[in-house]
């Protein structure tokens, strides 16, 4: 039916016909048909192969990438997840982001405005906006041929340099995908090139060319970080990791301030110099030398990266100093990081130093000049620095550290202890020194195959010369860099190079030429005896930023592990406003050290000016790191455990509890609050059983009155030493005052610990890490990771009831021994007098009638003894006897049941109980003001009031202040301690009891036996959307 209604099809409008013909039509009908069909058939089957085809080749990873951004939007739980989810499989999108072009117009008379335009997935977008000097642009343009003789570049308006600058640059970053710096710089080299033009035949021209270009690949790169939302340093590090090269290391968070303490760019500022020959000495900085007296000598003061950190620890600093030895400190993160104005400050001291070197310094035109250059070092040093100077020779310590001023100490460091010294004094290392550039290449004789500094001479060969290098080294220390020390020419270089590499100090960094490949050959530090590194390079800054990583790129052993050296000097000022976007490649470069020469200025002003990005950028990265507690990079979720992982591992790994106690267990474990469980923080269980006990508790509560004791003697003989009233009176209020550091009204565990170090609390100085974790339970009962001030006063109830058992221990040894608390007494009061001094029925418990525990008689004696005369009578040895430990609990609930009747709340309850004392804020409660408050409160209780006081009074100092009257609020802590106890002590036994009910070899230790849980729970979750 198909066919004959086709064929009627094909007849439609034919009105006479022949029979014949109307059989041949339909022949042909059908046989079109079936060729159709034939068609149709073969279409289908190529299809077929096509998509199967495509399914070979793409559906692996299309599967992937799809299960990654599903994973990762199931992980981030964002508001919402299909945006979230279309946000993720656009950054696999093949074409990426793209540079579409750079629109230029005119500014004012003065800027020229450069907008970069891109295209993202299709999207037009304004990347960025930036503006540059009208001036530097027709520079820029008049080396590379722009119409005009480079003399009178400056005198063009803006418009025509806006045209102009727009002409060259047309088309130049079309279809680039904005990540690839090397095709960046390559394009830009392409279109301002100053060896186009013959107006470039001169150095000025060559470098005005490279500033444009560098200006330009500074717009290009600040629009990379806006388009990807990151910072220029985080573009760097992406654009390198693409090209899969090695890169510095991470600078994002607070752990990776310590590795980069002394990673922060060198400073150098030109002192000396002979421009006919060449040479030139430098002073140079650390960002550590900002920390010197010296350096804020003019009123100027330190911008701490954390205020009340740094103030906290200047304000304990006495008592830091009479607690701890040196092995025992732990650093606070904020130590580790320079000071926010560090840049400014260590390149004033720089620039004062140069200043005195050049107001009587020689002449570098021989080497007499030389020799006496580096004397002149050394006094304008001691004349500008004379504290630290001074410092060196009265310290104790002084001949176990390098001189950081002076020479006098240095020569022996490699054999001394450095374990003595503070954190503060390592950083001061070395943190002012100099270097001498030599320029060899103008000194050597290529006839002849010498070097001679001046006319007439002593010449040397290239090995003598490296035992000149090395002599002036060792006369003085703080001579820490050579650079081209050898002429490129000399055939005999790289056997000098490295002669001078065997005989160096270890500090010494050699740089060399940075066309001078020959002596960065692989292997020729290893040769030389010193370690891999210890040759670095020029770099040639007029390439920019984006030109570096491309050199990286295309060279990569040139900066692996080596030194660079960015003399902005040589280049001149017209590079130094880019300074910033080198600085940002540079720290991505995975570099031993990194030094920035500096131009000369006219005054210590115009430095600080030139310095402004670099200062900038310093800053922005220390607050940066330091605000970012936990890395966020993923190098932790690589090899960590979240909180999915951890429970459903467990639970496919056959812990039957993993639905009941896992939540609570990754809680426990996750110290640091960073959602995720490390190897060390599995094994970490090892060391805990569950909270301490209140016997551990009350020891924790007899140190620290011990310790408070013993500080406020130390005040007493100290004149300016204090703290507030309340702390001064509170063994638990300076104790928190101690641990809470930064002043924020939290300690965290890490806190906890490093305070109790440093206070040499016995379990801290052991380095019991499970004690004082199970202490630090008891008081973060929610487990929410840290604890505030009145979580911390929970010890005094937990001691109080304590003590209480401790009351009736020893009621009970009593009765056992003398039948009755009355024969009791009249047995111990011989003479009949009616008491009992303390110390006589102290010694007479632990003496004649054998009782073990001092610690029980002590909180006996501070509860029965109603008037704190430290003199027990019959009248309080009868009132134990009849004590009970149920009913004085109810008689505490009733005291603040009636408080917050008839004041509303505790709170209120305290300040009225002070009115009535008369006491000021601050002072606390005396017995007598809290006998006067029970009175206005009519307060019906079976025990007397006193006992009441006493037992508010955990910490035995004769008075009650507000944390500890508040604590009415927090009776029913104890019994949440034995429930949360129970659980814990559960849970962390049935996890140990699992974890080491496999096979494990019968050497494995504990830390293995975790560390393969950690393992397994990792691989059997491995691809899961976690």
């Amino acid at each position: 039916p198909s066919q004959q209604q086709h064929t009627l099809v094909f007849l439609e409008g034919v009105h006479c016909v022949s029979p014949g013909w109307l059989a041949t039509a339909w022949t042909m009908a059908i046989d079109g048909e079936s060729v159709s069909s034939s068609r149709r058939v073969a279409e289908k089957k190529r299809k077929q192969r096509e998509r199967f085809k495509y399914l070979q080749c793409h559906r692996d990873s299309l599967e992937r990438i799809a299960q990654h951004c599903v994973n990762r939007v199931l992980y981030d739980l964002p508001v919402d997840p299909y945006a979230a989810l279309l946000d993720r499989l656009s950054e696999h999108t093949k074409a990426g982001v793209r540079f579409q072009r750079v629109s230029v117009c005119p500014k004012g008379s003065d800027e020229v405005c450069c907008e970069v335009m891109a295209l993202a997935r299709g999207v037009k977008i304004c990347a960025h906006r930036a503006y540059l000097p009208r001036v530097l642009v027709a520079r820029g343009l008049a080396a590379v041929g722009g119409g005009v003789p480079f003399e009178e570049a400056g005198q063009q308006d803006a418009c025509t340099i806006a045209a102009q600058l727009s002409a060259v640059i047309q088309g130049v970053v079309q279809d680039v995908e904005v990540i690839n710096l090397a095709d960046i710089h390559r394009r830009l080299c392409t279109a301002i090139d100053a060896r186009k033009a013959s107006a470039a035949t001169n150095q000025e021209a060559a470098v005005a060319a490279a500033a444009l270009r560098n200006a330009l690949g500074e717009v290009l790169l600040d629009a990379v970080g806006h388009l990807l939302g990151s910072t220029s340093l985080e573009v760097a590090r992406s654009a390198l990791s693409a090209w899969h090269l090695e890169l510095a290391e991470p600078l994002q968070c607070q752990e990776d301030l310590q590795v980069w303490q002394h990673l922060w760019p060198r400073l150098l500022v030109p002192a000396l110099d002979n421009d006919a020959q060449g040479r030139r000495l430098c002073i140079g900085v650390t960002l550590w030398a900002a920390t010197l007296p010296e350096a804020i000598a003019d009123g100027t003061s330190l911008a701490l990266v954390d205020e009340v950190a740094g103030l906290s620890r200047q304000a304990n600093l006495e008592e830091t100093a009479a607690e701890i030895d040196g092995n025992a400190v732990e650093n606070d993160v904020d130590e580790y990081c320079p000071p926010l104005n560090a840049v400014t400050l260590a390149a004033r001291l720089a620039s004062r130093v140069a200043a005195k070197m050049a107001e009587d310094g020689p002449s570098l035109a021989s080497e007499e000049g030389i020799a006496s250059a580096l004397g002149v070092f050394k006094k304008s040093l001691e004349a500008v620095v004379p504290h630290q100077a001074q410092s060196e020779l009265e310290d104790d310590k002084g001949s176990k550290m390098r001189q950081s001023v002076s020479s006098a100490a240095c020569t022996e460091l490699e054999s001394q202890n450095m374990g003595s010294l503070s954190l503060a004094e390592e950083q001061r290392l070395d943190c002012v020194f100099c270097t001498l550039d030599f320029d060899a290449d103008k000194a050597f004789n290529a006839d002849s195959g010498v070097y001679s500094f001046c006319e007439g001479g002593t010449e040397r060969t290239a090995e003598q010369l490296a035992d000149y290098y090395t002599a002036l080294c060792r006369e003085e220390p703080l001579l820490h860099t050579l650079v081209r020390p050898f002429s490129p020419r000399d055939p005999a270089r790289q056997s000098g190079l490295h002669r001078l590499c065997q005989q160096l100090p270890s500090q010494v960094i050699v740089v060399c030429e940075p066309g001078d490949r020959n002596a960065m050959t692989p292997g020729s530090d290893s040769e030389a005896g010193k370690p891999d590194g210890s040759v670095g390079l020029l770099r040639n800054v007029e390439l920019g930023a984006c030109g570096l990583a491309a050199e990286y790129k295309a060279q990569s052993g040139l900066f692996l592990h080596r030194h660079g050296l960015y003399d902005f000097a040589a280049a001149g000022a017209e590079l130094l406003p880019m300074i910033a976007s080198y600085l940002h490649v540079a720290l991505a470069l995975p570099e031993q050290s990194r030094q920035f020469v500096l131009p000369k200025t006219a005054s210590t002003e115009d430095l600080q000016n030139m310095l402004q990005p670099f200062a900038a950028c310093i800053r922005g990265l220390l607050a940066d790191a330091y605000a970012q507690v936990r890395p966020t990079d993923g190098r932790e979720k690589k090899n960590n455990l979240n909180n999915a992982q951890f429970r459903e591992g467990l639970r496919r790994l056959g812990y039957e509890q993993a639905g009941q106690y896992a939540d609570l267990l990754f809680d426990f474990l996750d110290v640091s609050r960073g959602k995720s469980l490390s190897v060390q923080d599995l094994q970490f269980i090892e060391h805990v059983n569950g909270p301490a006990t209140f016997k551990q508790l009350d020891e924790l509560r007899i140190w620290a009155c011990d310790w408070h004791a013993a500080q406020l003697q130390r005040k007493h003989s100290k004149a300016g030493g204090d703290v507030d009233a309340s702390a001064a009176s509170s063994p638990l209020g300076m104790l928190m005052h101690r641990l809470d550091a930064v002043g924020s009204g939290k300690v965290t565990f890490n806190d906890f610990s490093r305070g109790l170090r440093k206070m040499k609390h016995p379990a801290a100085v052991a380095n019991d890490v499970g004690r004082l974790r199970e202490l630090f339970m008891c008081f973060d009962l929610q487990n929410v990771g840290a604890i505030g001030a009145q979580d911390l006063h929970c010890l005094s109830i937990f001691s109080a009831r304590y003590q209480l058992k401790c009351v009736i221990h020893v009621r009970t040894f009593l009765e056992e021994r003398f039948g009755s608390l009355k024969a009791a007494f009249k047995a111990m009061d011989e003479n009949r007098s009616g008491s009992l001094p303390a110390t006589e029925w102290i010694d007479k418990m632990i003496g004649p009638h054998g009782y073990k525990t001092p610690s029980d008689l002590t909180a006996c004696l501070n509860f029965i003894d109603k008037d704190g005369a430290r003199v027990l009578t019959s009248k309080e040895f009868e009132a134990l006897a009849t004590f009970n430990e149920e009913t004085f609990m109810q008689d505490m609930l009733a005291l603040q049941a009636q408080a917050v009747d008839k004041y509303g709340d505790v709170t209120a309850a305290f300040d009225a109980f002070e009115k009535q004392g008369q006491k000021q804020g601050g002072e606390g409660l005396e017995a007598k003001d809290f006998l006067s408050g029970c009175r206005l409160l009519a307060l019906k209780s079976q025990n007397d009031p006193r006992l009441l006081f006493n037992f508010l009074d955990a910490m035995h100092v004769g008075r009650v202040q507000r944390a500890d009257f508040l604590l009415l609020e927090r009776l029913g802590v104890v019994e949440e301690h034995k429930d949360v106890s129970e659980k814990m002590m559960a849970a962390i036994s049935s996890l140990k009891d699992f974890a080491s009910s496999g096979e494990q070899p019968e050497s494995s230790d504990a830390a293995t036996l975790w560390a393969k849980l950690h393992k397994d729970l990792r691989e059997v979750t491995q691809g899961d959307f976690f």
